[in-house]
């Protein structure tokens, strides 16, 4: 398990999915601490929520990364004491605190609320009377060790290991008891908590960073900044980029940050993301390469961590413009930078793209090995969205081996996975992903639904290269069902949109697209040059997993011409490069035309 220092060195740099393993490693115990403090469960709940927001807002303030734990308790007491004046308090340190899950919000809430906070003095209730009276005095009258012995007439020592007792004891009853919450808010399908906040962060971040920019100091305006951060890269996560953009623009202005490097390249950074997903490569690229050149030479751990997003990003915009060649010395450079800095999720991402190289290069089984490796890191470090993503493109290569049940199965999960946790890009592609599961087996209707889900999608969280994919996808199922008409307007329009972003790979499949609408009305006008130029770029931009599907489109070509003995040439190359590949839908085709010809 990565340690503690290094995600929270992280999280300093702006790595949202480091803040979530933080939050994820100490909301129990926030929680638990913050009840052992207020002993009211809907306080403790509104303590914990500001400790986290405080606590994102100053950790560039914590010298000391392995101090988080400590310092994160001031921080969850500070709230709960402010909170429960004139209460009686109940405290217990954060490390040994009981992990209790907080119920997801429902009309049964305060209800629930009060029988969690009577199961828990009844515990109390139920412990040892040594063991029980010394907790009242420490936890309950705030009376010091000392004190205690005087009082009960036993030396300090004693005292403090009946309250060790005490706690462990607690502590199993409360587990226990948490235990059962999960799995009653398991059995009612309750998926709704994450989505709950991400859209509560995104108006407490606001909120909160409107009122420090309104008379700022020099403190207020790096937490604002912060949030603003935040802010941006959960619109981002939701597919509202529009507001990601004007979140991280807004950051940008802040005046006395403006001439600090590191503050400027994370901020562009983001920009080149939020770029990136809108497949606006040009501009990505842009701002990642002067994100690259504000950390160049700067030896803090801070700046360095910020490199392997940039390399990941500049591998990004060079994959969306077709580029694989260039797109792997970026992924390979920043899963290099990954590992020296022990930064174990950029590296599985970089592996995870990589892997996608290694399909689009025709090496299959190498790509599934990667992608199952990926998967079962992200399930290590317990990152859902990587873990999302990397289940996709893992039925993607069971689907072009032939193992289409799996195939099925992975899209179906991955979707799943990432409707559970709003990640909408996932959802979305996985709908064109199934579409083109479909195509393979023949099932055109099926495709033509998937396909116009996953658009719909798409274009609503403003993915042009998604919509240009679905697009591709819906041509082919119109062509599928004999429908000309309709499959060439989606053609136009897929191809408009790729040239508009340069993603010179979509260009050079829908090529492909295109000759097959061609081939399939029967007509050779045009269709020479086209396999002629394709094969130009095949051999220029290393697209070899398309080699077989162009050798077969040669192939129908000779056929339409009437040149069998071409035609059966071309088909048994094509066919040795689908075997050698291990591509099974192509060789489900090349046989359909070798059949043809018998």
């Amino acid at each position: 398990m990565e340690k503690l220092e290094d995600i929270v060195v992280r999280a300093q740099t702006g790595d949202a999915a480091a803040y979530d393993l933080i939050f994820q490693r100490f909301k129990d115990m926030a929680l638990a601490y913050a009840y052992s403090i207020l002993g009211d469960y809907e306080l403790a709940e509104d303590a914990r929520q500001e400790a986290f927001l405080d606590a994102y807002c100053d950790l560039l303030s914590l010298r000391e990364p392995a101090a988080f734990p400590g310092w994160f308790r001031r921080i969850v007491q500070r709230h709960s004491i402010r909170l429960g004046k004139g209460r009686g308090a109940l405290m217990a340190p954060l490390g040994e605190a009981p992990e209790i899950a907080s119920p997801a919000p429902s009309p049964a809430k305060i209800a629930e609320r009060r029988e969690i906070g009577g199961q828990v003095m009844r515990a109390i209730g139920r412990l040892p009377a040594r063991e029980r009276q010394v907790t009242q005095l420490f936890y309950i009258e705030h009376r010091p060790l000392r004190e205690i012995g005087e009082l009960i007439g036993v030396p300090a020592k004693t005292v403090k290991s009946r309250l060790h007792s005490a706690r462990a004891r607690l502590r199993q009853r409360l587990i226990d008891m948490a235990k059962d919450t999960l799995r009653k808010r398991h059995l009612a399908g309750d998926k709704t908590a994450t989505q709950a906040a991400t859209a509560e962060a995104i108006a407490q971040f606001r909120a909160e960073a409107e009122a420090l920019l309104k008379k700022p100091t020099l403190e207020d305006e790096r937490r604002a900044s912060g949030l603003l951060c935040a802010e941006g890269r959960l619109h981002r996560f939701l597919g509202q980029m529009d507001q990601s953009l004007a979140c991280f623009e807004k950051g940008m202005t802040i005046p006395s940050l403006k001439g600090d490097p590191l503050h400027r390249a994370r901020f562009r950074t983001e920009m080149g993301q939020t770029y990136a997903h809108l497949s606006d490569y040009a501009r990505a690229e842009e701002e990642f390469r002067a994100s690259r050149a504000l950390v160049r030479g700067k030896k803090d751990r801070a700046a360095r961590a910020l490199l392997a997003p940039i390399l990941n990003g500049l591998g990004l915009c060079r994959w969306g413009e077709g580029e694989f060649r260039e797109a792997r010395k970026y992924y390979a450079e920043s899963v290099k930078v990954s590992r020296r800095e022990k930064w174990a999720e950029w590296e599985a991402g970089g592996r995870n793209n990589l892997a996608l190289l290694d399909w689009k290069a025709g090496r299959l089984e190498p790509a599934l090995e990667n992608f199952r490796v990926c998967l079962r890191r992200w399930e290590k470090i317990g990152n859902r969205f990587g873990g999302a993503v990397t289940l996709m493109n893992l039925a993607i290569i069971e689907e072009n081996l032939g193992r289409y049940a799996k195939a099925q199965r992975h899209y179906e999960e991955a979707a799943a996975m990432a409707q559970e946790v709003g990640f909408r890009k996932v959802v979305a592609d996985t709908k064109s992903n199934l579409a083109n599961l479909a195509l393979a087996q023949g099932r055109w209707s099926d495709a033509l639904h998937c396909a116009a889900e996953g658009l719909d999608m798409s274009r609503a969280g403003g993915d042009r290269r998604s919509q240009a994919i679905a697009l591709e996808n819906l041509a082919l199922a119109h062509i599928g069902l004999k429908q000309a008409s309709n499959a060439w307007r989606a053609l136009r329009e897929a191809r408009r949109i790729a040239k508009t972003i340069g993603d010179q790979e979509r260009l050079f499949s829908l090529d492909l697209v295109e000759i097959e609408w061609l081939l399939d009305r029967g007509t050779l006008r045009g269709v020479a040059a086209k396999l002629e130029r394709a094969g130009r770029t095949l051999r220029a931009k290393g697209y070899a997993a398309e080699r077989p599907r162009l050798l077969r489109l040669r192939a129908r070509a000779e056929i339409v011409r009437g040149d069998q003995e071409s035609a059966r040439g071309a088909l048994a190359e094509a066919r040795r490069e689908a075997e050698g590949q291990k591509n099974g839908p192509e060789e489900r085709r090349i046989r359909t035309l070798e059949r043809l010809l018998q």
